[in-house]
C-alpha cells in the first residue's frame, strides 16, 4: 500500500521478489515467520471489515475485503515459491499485489471525492 495508504505492503512484496529472484542465499525460516505474521495481520484486519458498516459504505467494504484477499493470496504465492522455486509464483504475486494496490487507490480516490463533495455541499 503506497501513497499514504498505510503500510507499504506492495513495496515490501516487490522488494521480497527482487531479493528472492537474485537466487542468493536467504533465511527461509525468518522469511516464513514474517510472512505468517503478515497473513495473521491481514486476517485480523479482514475480520474488522466483515461486519456491515454504516449505510453507504458497502462498496468500500467490499473493495477492502477484495484487497485483503488479494494481498493474502500474494503472500501464499511466496510460500508456493519457497516450496517449489517456480518463478511463475513470483509473477502471480506481483500481479495480485498490484491489483490490490490499484483497488486501494480507487478507494482513496472515492473517499477524497466524497470529502470534496461534502465540503462543497456544506459550504454551499
Amino acid at each position: 500500500m503506497t501513497d499514504g495508504r498505510g503500510l507499504k505492503l506492495i513495496g515490501f512484496l516487490r522488494n521480497l521478489v527482487r531479493f528472492l529472484d537474485t537466487g542468493g542465499p536467504f533465511f527461509r525460516v525468518e522469511i516464513e515467520e514474517t510472512l505468517r505474521g503478515l497473513q495473521e495481520n491481514l486476517v485480523n484486519v479482514r475480520a474488522q471489515y466483515e461486519a456491515e458498516g454504516p449505510e453507504g459504505t458497502e462498496a468500500i467494504r467490499v473493495c477492502m475485503l477484495e484487497t485483503l484477499d488479494l494481498f493474502y493470496a500474494a503472500v501464499d504465492d511466496v510460500f508456493a515459491y519457497l516450496e517449489d522455486g517456480a518463478r511463475p509464483h513470483l509473477t502471480d504475486l506481483l500481479e495480485k499485489a498490484q491489483e490490490a494496490d490499484d483497488i486501494l487507490g480507487y478507494i482513496e480516490y472515492q473517499i477524497d471525492q466524497n470529502k470534496l463533495w461534502m465540503s462543497e455541499y456544506s459550504a454551499g
